[in-house]
């Protein structure tokens, strides 16, 4: 009976302690991967001008991580009212419609073209979402700008 209950206890202390090193990598893995890996640097993003009611802005970057595929551009507008979630449009190549459809890119420094964000407001930030593999999604602060402030 008494190596019975050894062998539990042994196989408690196991679950344990492998839940523990799991709890640990699944809460310090995105903050570590987004400090020491990040997926998209040097960004450099620049406000054109107000178009139809949508902010214009270029950018560039270096895309780190090729691997990486884009999921979501989360964009929040400050206006007078506060801050508001906003919408991130692009100019489809074949079309020239605005749409909200991403696409994956390749590594390396490139220019990420033109974007429209609607709501117009007197700053924005836009953060972006990667799946570069199965446990978590990267999360990329890409940039915070004033609308009108020129480089």
């Amino acid at each position: 009976m008494k190596k019975i209950a050894q062998a539990v206890a042994m196989a408690a202390t196991f679950c344990l302690v492998i839940f523990a090193i799991v709890s640990v990598v699944f809460t310090f893995g995105p903050v570590v991967e987004r400090l020491a890996f990040p997926v998209v640097t040097e960004v450099n993003a620049t406000y054109l001008k107000n178009v139809d009611h949508l902010m214009q802005f270029t950018m560039t970057g270096n895309k780190r991580r090729g691997e990486c595929v884009i999921k979501e551009l989360q964009a929040t507008v400050y206006t007078d009212k506060g801050p508001t979630r906003g919408t991130v449009y692009f100019k489809d190549p074949v079309s020239g419609d605005l749409t909200s459809n991403l696409h994956s890119r390749r590594g390396g420094t490139q220019s990420f073209d033109v974007w429209y964000i609607f709501p117009v407001g007197q700053s924005v930030s836009v953060r972006a979402r990667h799946d570069c593999h199965i446990f978590w999604s990267s999360y990329t602060d890409l940039f915070t700008i004033q609308v009108g402030e020129q480089p």
